[in-house]
């Protein structure tokens, strides 16, 4: 798992491996293998009691044209909290990672799927 979760860092550009918010035991990886046996796609996951909503901030900073987000100050109710979502280069824009996350959340919510039927 380590190995998929090195792949992972590099592709997404995380440098230092110790900026991580788990320890890797604390994360859960879900994994989307293809019919080659290859991993195409992984999310890890924590279980988490509160997180904070992202708010767009129109105003950009010296030098910068996108608007920013930023973390909001009020804590939300939460039950999980993604650490990393990834999917192989090659594979993009075909609804891998929301099939990815819809398993997460049946994993992770499981009383939602009861309210939802």
């Amino acid at each position: 798992m380590e190995e998929v979760r090195e792949v992972v860092d590099i592709d997404l550009g995380i440098s230092e491996r110790n900026a991580a918010p788990a320890a890797a035991k604390e994360l859960q990886a879900f994994l989307y293998i293809s019919n080659a046996n290859k991993v195409i796609a992984a999310a890890f996951v924590e279980h988490i009691e509160k997180g904070y909503p992202c708010i767009v901030s129109h105003e950009a900073e010296a030098g910068e044209s996108l608007p920013l987000l930023k973390r909001g100050d009020v804590p939300m109710k939460a039950v999980c909290g993604v650490s990393r979502l990834w999917v192989f280069k090659q594979c993009r824009r075909k609804k891998i990672a929301s099939r990815l996350m819809d398993c997460v959340r049946a994993n992770f919510c499981v009383w939602l799927h009861y309210f939802q039927k």
